[in-house]
């Protein structure tokens, strides 16, 4: 193991005059590019969602889930026989109950999350502050076993390794020791809770509006409004679904087929047990 230290240090002395050199050229060469040009601004925009990109999956998630939660609990109802009084309040309970629930655990998760992340990266500044030597070779070792040869393996390291780059050298090493990127702040985490609830109550209240509506005029037809409530909760699920694939460019069609029938089942095991248990309790 020293042998290997030492094996280690020697190339790095060797390389260092090689790689100030480098990044000198480097400089040289890209002095011309501006990290705060609008062209970058446009790029993330264009291609990673732009500033609301973070809580696009909140967005889909608390949807998705609040559509096929709540037409599943409507589909069990109507199978079972229940009145549209009775669908619509466990419905809206529903809505109002896992909604807040959701939001909470989404809180909660990412939350626990950041502790565990923040714990784990206090142990690393401790070994960068008193045992950056084995950091250093740590970190080599991981590299080469990924493939990468041991010359480009110290260079990366080494620059990576300079004590201006201290936090950044942590941050990788959380990321290739442990698989754990930087998390969200507690205020981001608060809003892609806040994005799952209001998106949850917003698609939940979806499958409802129909029997809302026809209880409002008085309209009795249950089997009218069940299905015209699985056009529109279907057509929902689709439509949520190609958006998720249009923002990680995937196909449309397909993206939407697979949020359509995640729903589907889910409503034809719920209208089964319904069906199933109205038989079997009366």
């Amino acid at each position: 193991m020293f042998s290997n230290f030492l094996n280690q240090v020697s190339k790095r002395i060797y390389l260092k005059h090689f790689i100030d050199k480098h990044i000198q050229v480097m400089v040289m060469t890209n002095a011309h590019l501006n990290p705060t040009d609008h062209s970058i601004s446009l790029h993330v925009e264009s291609e990673h969602g732009g500033k609301y990109a973070p809580f696009i999956k909140s967005i889909i998630y608390g949807g998705v889930d609040g559509v096929i939660t709540t037409f599943a609990i409507i589909t069990a109802s109507y199978a079972a026989d229940l009145s549209i009084k009775t669908i619509l309040i466990l419905g809206l309970s529903n809505v109002l109950a896992d909604g807040f629930s959701m939001g909470f655990g989404d809180y909660a998760s990412s939350f626990s999350e950041r502790e565990h992340y923040l714990s784990e990266r206090k142990k690393e500044v401790h070994e960068y502050d008193y045992n950056i030597s084995n950091e250093i070779i740590e970190l080599i070792d991981m590299y080469v076993e990924k493939g990468m040869n041991v010359q480009d393996a110290n260079e990366i390291v080494y620059l990576l390794s300079k004590p201006e780059n201290k936090e950044i050298f942590i941050s990788h090493m959380m990321m290739m020791e442990f698989n754990l990127c930087e998390p969200d702040s507690n205020h981001e985490i608060m809003k892609h809770a806040v994005s799952t609830v209001m998106s949850f109550y917003i698609f939940g209240f979806v499958p409802l509006f129909t029997y809302i509506f026809a209880k409002m005029v008085s309209f009795q037809n249950k089997h009218f409004i069940f299905v015209y409530t699985c056009i529109v909760s279907g057509f929902v699920l689709f439509t949520i679904g190609a958006f998720s694939a249009y923002i990680s460019k995937r196909s449309l069609l397909k993206g939407g087929l697979i949020t359509f029938t995640n729903g589907s089942i889910a409503s034809a095991t719920a209208y089964l047990i319904g069906y199933s248990l109205n038989k079997i309790l009366s």
